[in-house]
């Protein structure tokens, strides 16, 4: 019998188990009986539902290029990881918006490019949605099913980036949405007045990684109430005087999804200041 099977018995089906309970005799049938029962028990203790949920910060992978796949961007408010109780289930799915890439410095500031050559106060984000996305969310037309999967695969670009400003090493990335389809009835529309960003998750710049970004659970929030407009810079990269001339965070491939939470943009200094790549 599985595990699964025992956590699906109730009161009535454990009668009916076909065990012979009733011809046990003797101190050895009693024995053999209590232990059956206390395993059962056991097993059946072990079903509790109402396990803390299994957060997760999302997934990222060295890949032949840099893409962005949303298709589990709800996992840690509808996942299997999540109790009946924590789970809850969106009205809208994920289809573009910007991908945010920034470090931080020892003053604990939000920084983009190469410390010490053209470090610069604030994150660097590029684009991350396809064209046609963006076209249909402007009209508030209708994405199907099988367009929604087609173009939850986003193919994201930080060569200009990563030229432009010598920047090389770990970066935090978030992924901020802001184009939205309808489950109830398929629509599409853009909000840029609200950034539904992603648990911060670290990549290398020097590689090509695929991302699979996680919206945060019900509990916590990294979300913007507001976009800037693109600002791209005229004067060229140079490196700030007083700020991002040593990065310090992060220093590390992985981080755990509490530690992920605190280095949310909107939580951090500079965090706010956005600048458009190339």
């Amino acid at each position: 019998m599985t595990l699964f099977a025992v956590c699906c018995l109730t009161v009535d089906s454990m009668k009916a188990l076909p065990m012979p309970f009733e011809i046990m005799q003797g101190n050895h049938a009693r024995l053999l009986k209590r232990v059956l029962i206390l395993t059962l028990s056991m097993l059946i203790a072990g079903c509790d539902s109402a396990k803390a949920p299994e957060f997760s910060s999302g997934l990222a992978f060295a890949g032949a290029e840099n893409s962005i796949s949303l298709g589990g961007f709800w996992f840690n408010v509808e996942g299997n990881g999540v109790s009946d109780e924590d789970r809850t289930h969106p009205e809208l799915d994920p289809v573009g918006g910007y991908l945010f890439l920034y470090w931080i410095d020892d003053q604990g500031n939000v920084c983009h490019g190469q410390p010490g050559v053209s470090g610069q106060p604030g994150a660097v984000y590029v684009n991350a949605y396809q064209g046609e996305v963006y076209s249909r969310a402007q009209q508030g037309w209708f994405i199907t099913s099988t367009q929604l999967v087609e173009w939850q695969t986003i193919p994201y670009r930080i060569d200009s980036y990563v030229s432009e400003t010598q920047a090389s090493g770990p970066h935090f990335v978030q992924y901020g949405n802001v184009m939205w389809r309808t489950r109830a009835d398929g629509s599409s529309f853009i909000n840029k007045g609200t950034v539904v960003f992603s648990v911060p998750q670290i990549v290398s710049v020097d590689t090509t990684n695929t991302l699979f970004p996680y919206s945060h659970d019900k509990g916590h929030s990294c979300n913007s109430e507001s976009v800037p407009l693109p600002s791209i810079p005229t004067s060229g990269p140079r490196q700030d005087p007083n700020r991002c001339g040593t990065r310090i965070f992060p220093s590390t491939d992985t981080l755990s999804y509490a530690d992920s939470l605190s280095y949310c943009l909107v939580r951090l200094p500079q965090g706010m200041n956005w600048t458009a790549s190339p």
